[in-house]
């Protein structure tokens, strides 16, 4: 049966791509998806042609607001939905469609929100170690019910045009091969490769004739800097300029991409780009790139990690330092001597 669905996504630009599986999974039995996602992430839902309709979230990540999520479920009750998928596992998440009265409310057992939702399932972290494993499950009823080992990946699709007009704006010539390099965590130091390490990579590609453009946010202009003036300004900061589907359509046009374990990350490796993810605290066993272009860097035998903390507890950064940037170099060119 075609069932009217809203889904209620992360919150974080990764983990909203990751939650694409479940979309284009929902869209492949047949239903018609509606998107409740925060304002900031919302521009890359236009790249899922999957959806239907797109509903911005007027709150800021963390926030509250019990009137708001009152009013805005009141408003959605006129949609009709037949249910609701709550990606996100706070309790905060699963009010509007509680107040949008919608009768099936999907979502997993945490912070207490049993009385909130009327298909809770409790999480076998063993069975679905893999974050996008975790929102794919959402769309069957039954765990057993598909192979969780294989899947739909997230995959973006961006017209020709928005990298072209992008270029044209930015005043950007793709004349040579094209490294990005995406330096920035919004989550934290323990997942920032040093800058310095991004400045050899960016050295090395430059005397190859490579062009180097530096992705981040405006929080990340401080690293970039750094890297334009370890370099001689000679790469092209893009950082804090762009607006998000600026960024995917940039990335669309690309050859190569290195980034810590971040959004951006995600974002490349939905558009099948070469990437090479660097992990710190966080890991590959959880929250992978999902491409067979993807790889990962992680230094393995390392007691404390992945630790998943936001600063280390050692002060030493380890898992992050001893990834030398010669060896993402090699790396990098193993992918373009295959080719």
């Amino acid at each position: 049966m075609v069932k009217k669905i809203l889904i209620c996504a992360p919150a974080w630009l990764g983990d909203l791509i990751m939650s694409h599986s479940l979309i284009r999974t929902l869209y492949q039995a047949g239903h018609e998806l509606h998107v409740l996602a925060p304002e900031w992430n919302f521009s890359a839902l236009q790249y899922m042609p999957e959806i239907t309709k797109q509903i911005k979230l007027p709150m800021t990540h963390g926030d509250l607001k019990l009137k708001n999520r009152y009013l805005m479920g009141k408003s959605l009750r006129q949609e009709n939905y037949c249910q609701a998928i709550i990606c996100q596992n706070s309790l905060r998440s699963a009010l509007i469609p509680f107040f949008a009265k919608i009768p099936i409310r999907t979502g997993w057992l945490r912070e207490g929100r049993k009385l909130l939702l009327t298909d809770g399932r409790k999480l076998d972290k063993k069975l679905l170690p893999l974050m996008v494993q975790r929102y794919v499950a959402l769309a069957y009823s039954h765990s057993n019910s598909w192979n969780k080992d294989n899947f739909l990946w997230p995959r973006l699709n961006v017209p020709k045009t928005i990298a072209d007009d992008t270029l044209t704006k930015y005043q950007l010539v793709k004349n040579k091969k094209i490294l990005a390099l995406c330096p920035g965590a919004a989550y934290g130091p323990t997942k920032r490769w040093p800058s310095e390490y991004y400045a050899y990579i960016a050295k090395k590609k430059l005397q190859e004739g490579w062009q180097i453009w530096l992705f981040g946010s405006a929080q990340d202009r401080l690293i970039t800097d750094e890297i334009m003036q370890l370099t001689a300004n000679q790469c092209t900061n893009l950082t804090g300029d762009l607006k998000l589907d600026e960024t995917i359509g940039l990335f669309s046009v690309v050859d190569a991409l290195i980034s810590n374990d971040s959004g951006l990350l995600h974002v490349a490796a939905a558009l099948d780009k070469p990437v090479i993810g660097v992990y710190g605290s966080t890991s590959p066993d959880f929250t992978p790139p999902l491409s067979k272009n993807a790889q990962t860097m992680v230094l393995e035998g390392l007691e404390c990690r992945p630790c998943f903390q936001r600063t280390c507890r050692y002060a030493h950064l380890n898992c992050l330092t001893q990834i030398k940037p010669e060896m993402v170099n090699q790396r990098l060119n193993q992918i373009f001597t295959s080719d």
